[in-house]
């Protein structure tokens, strides 16, 4: 039963697990084809790498590209290494005989904490106590398709003394190199494959970089979401701009016919100012406006040798001509043209001209 739930767990697992192993290569390969054209111009030192011999001396390693596969590489004088060490961050790298390696087969559900379960093994099976050791563990890379059983996972474990790492320790600040990371092996890019100790300086160091590469991610992407969010800004502000023009426009169109009304007003004002003086005037267009069903739109008044000549459309045109009828300014009202009109599928409005003479108000 217990394996059945360990393989099932190991199932759910297998999508994030597979998901994180494609980001560590794609982040593996971009710092590949980053990082060689960074150190071809110049613009990354490469940090200088100390390799500690049988009897305690430390050498620096003949160059930089070269690769060391536990602590074994070509190293030149030590007379020199204080000197182009100091003050850079240094990776020192242990000899093989003050390392003990051990290959460990642990529960794949442990991965995620390979460094507390494999604390807890070394408690049975390190030589020494566990105060008196530094060790630290990866996944072994030859054995970690071998095993027998797809819930175990076999690693690889190093360990150290804690008094060696002490003593290296005050040796590399005496010399001036405080930021400094002690291990065993290496790695593609210059790192030990096992860090026993880590300096606080170096510690330092780490942050400052993770913190400068968390500022420079968001500095980019605050510049790529600034374009989109400028351009969706704009676009708003021009729909936004777009419906109040129309709506503006839809406002004043009604205003307009009322300007057109007002305009006409004042020209057959004029008109009557000067056929039948100021007197009459006022009281022809008020007369005419009190008996103009609400219904009717003036185009057009002329007078025309004491004829009234009347212009505008209304869906009930002999409602206008009975209505002026009533009037005691106008006479004789006659209806003398009707055109209907398609202008407006909403609107059903006629287009008319009336006539009607002037009269005297004093008459009976």
């Amino acid at each position: 039963m217990q394996t059945l739930v360990m393989l099932l767990r190991e199932r759910s697992r297998f999508p994030v697990s597979l998901l994180a192993t494609g980001l560590r290569w794609w982040r593996d390969e971009l710092i590949g084809l980053v990082e060689p054209v960074l150190e071809r111009f110049g613009w990354r030192s490469v940090p200088p790498r100390l390799l500690m011999t049988a009897d305690g001396e430390l050498h620096l390693a003949a160059a930089p590209e070269a690769k060391l596969s536990h602590g074994q590489a070509a190293s030149t004088g030590s007379s020199d290494w204080q000197t182009v060490c100091r003050g850079r961050q240094t990776f020192v790298c242990l000899d093989p005989s003050a390392v003990l390696t051990l290959s460990l087969r642990l529960p794949r559900a442990a991965a995620a904490r390979l460094r507390e379960a494999a604390g807890y093994r070394l408690i049975t099976e390190s030589p020494l106590p566990p105060e008196q050791i530094c060790f630290d563990v990866r996944p072994a890379p030859s054995l970690a398709h071998s095993s027998p059983r797809r819930h175990e996972l076999d690693v690889e474990v190093a360990l150290c003394t804690r008094e060696r790492l002490r003593a290296l320790g005050e040796r590399l600040d005496a010399a001036g190199v405080q930021d400094h990371v002690i291990g065993y092996g290496t790695q593609p890019d210059g790192r030990p494959a096992f860090v026993f100790q880590t300096s606080g300086a170096a510690q330092q160091g780490s942050g400052s970089a993770r913190r400068h590469r968390l500022l420079v991610a968001s500095a980019l992407l605050v510049s790529l979401a600034a374009l989109p969010l400028t351009y969706l800004g704009a676009h708003w502000l021009a729909q936004r701009a777009e419906q109040d023009i129309r709506a503006l426009r839809a406002a004043q169109d009604g205003v307009m016919k009322l300007y057109e009304q007002e305009a006409v007003v004042r020209a057959a004002r004029d008109e009557l100012h000067r056929q039948t003086g100021g007197a009459q005037l006022a009281a022809v267009l008020d007369d005419v406006a009190r008996h103009l069903p609400a219904s009717a739109w003036l185009h057009t008044v002329r007078l025309e040798q004491g004829s009234l000549k009347l212009a505008g459309s209304s869906s009930e045109p002999a409602a206008v001509a009975r209505a002026l009828e009533a009037s005691r300014r106008v006479r004789q009202v006659k209806l003398e043209a009707v055109t209907a009109t398609t202008t407006s599928p909403d609107e059903k409005a006629v287009q008319f001209e009336l006539s009607a003479l002037l009269a005297d108000p004093e008459q009976p």
